[in-house]
């Protein structure tokens, strides 16, 4: 029995210890960071890009640009204090790391903190009508369909027409 908890404690440990390795540099370090820790990674393979290191500076660089039409209207979330827009058809500006082929089949939700959303242009994020989103770095998202992103992923939102 104590082999059995002692065995468990150990192994939770090493778990623990080796999931730290893939945390990204602290900003201004040269270190070199895992953009994607695994090599066959499902998102890799979607987007069509390879595991590789990138040095903090070229990932703090990096940003990916597209418009795209407005799915679903504009929806607060009360409960979290987000908002919610989902976006579909993205067409790429700038696109270094393929990350829009994620967004083909079923577009991206964008959850946006209440700062990221102009006031004057709150009642335009409708459906069919467009916009331009900047994202900063290699985003972070959630592997659902469709997949998410966080704010703080988000550096702008801009509406691109409205619809009248």
């Amino acid at each position: 029995m104590k082999l059995g908890i002692v065995t468990l404690l150990a192994g939770g440990v090493l778990l623990g210890a080796t999931g730290c390795s893939y945390m990204t540099a602290p900003a201004g370090s040269s270190r070199e960071v895992t953009s994607n820790p695994t090599a066959d990674c499902i998102d890799c393979q979607a987007a069509g890009t390879t595991a590789g290191t990138k040095t903090s500076e070229e990932v703090a660089t990096i940003k990916t640009v597209f418009t795209a039409a407005i799915k679903e209207d504009l929806t607060y979330v009360s409960d979290s204090d987000y908002y919610k827009l989902w976006v579909e058809n993205p067409e790429a500006v700038t696109d270094p790391e393929n990350i829009l082929k994620s967004f083909q089949a079923d577009g991206v939700v964008l959850n946006l903190s209440p700062e990221q959303v102009p006031e004057e242009v709150k009642d335009q994020l409708v459906v069919g009508n467009h916009v331009k989103v900047e994202l900063a770095g290699i985003p972070i998202m959630t592997m659902s369909l469709p997949p998410q992103l966080p704010g703080r992923s988000i550096l702008q939102i801009t509406l691109v027409d409205a619809d009248q």
